[in-house]
């Protein structure tokens, strides 16, 4: 239970916009989205977690975070353009990896081989590392350490963690700041009208 999601359409219109969203954490996937360039009828989108990839398709060599199945109806042919797949993965995965955020990538199961999507690095919520990829079709994915990726060292770890906590300082402060100054506009305000209201009283 609760290990897929599903969204069935009646109707998609062409050029319009469908999206198939993904609350739970496990599967790693939050959200699937797509155009069509013509109108598609009878449609849906399923995206769920595999535990173990059918003897069909081969394991990927590195080190995986999630197996992924997406399957759809009524879509491929009508597709415009790529698909997008926003998916996660915990810090504490990357951490205990010894991955750096810019190591993962999406691969799609394609002519008998895992393929590197185009993967773009997203925000930081504090527990987990957002991605995007792209994909021109769907069916196996999954989301692991990228070809090239080597094991970070202690010391790369620790200096990522100090750029990371200095980023997040500066937000906070600049946060700060901006409240700061935001306190402060009423008061000057007020003085300046308490001196216009001084000198008009002078000037009379």
């Amino acid at each position: 239970a609760g290990q897929f999601s599903k969204e069935v359409w009646s109707s998609i219109n062409a050029g319009e916009k469908a999206t198939v969203e993904v609350t739970n954490g496990e599967i790693g996937v939050t959200e699937v989205s797509f155009a069509v360039k013509d109108t598609t009828y009878g449609a849906w989108v399923k995206v769920e977690k595999v535990s173990n990839l059918p003897s069909s398709v081969k394991s990927y060599s590195k080190k995986t975070y999630k197996n992924i199945k997406i399957t759809e109806n009524n879509v491929k042919k009508a597709l415009k353009g790529n698909v997008e797949i926003d998916f996660k993965v915990t810090k504490a995965w990357l951490s205990e990896q010894k991955l750096s955020k810019n190591n993962v990538a999406m691969f799609r199961y394609v002519d008998g081989k895992w393929t590197e999507l185009k993967t773009t690095v997203g925000t930081d919520d504090g527990t987990y590392q957002h991605y995007t990829a792209e994909t021109p079709g769907f069916r196996y994915f999954v989301i692991v350490q990228k070809e090239e990726a080597a094991p970070l060292t202690a010391e790369e770890i620790a200096a990522e963690e100090v750029v990371e906590e200095t980023a997040a300082a500066a937000e906070e402060a600049g946060e700060v700041m901006a409240e700061s100054e935001s306190a402060t506009w009423p008061w000057i305000v007020l003085i300046l009208v308490v001196i216009a209201g001084i000198m008009v009283a002078y000037w009379l």
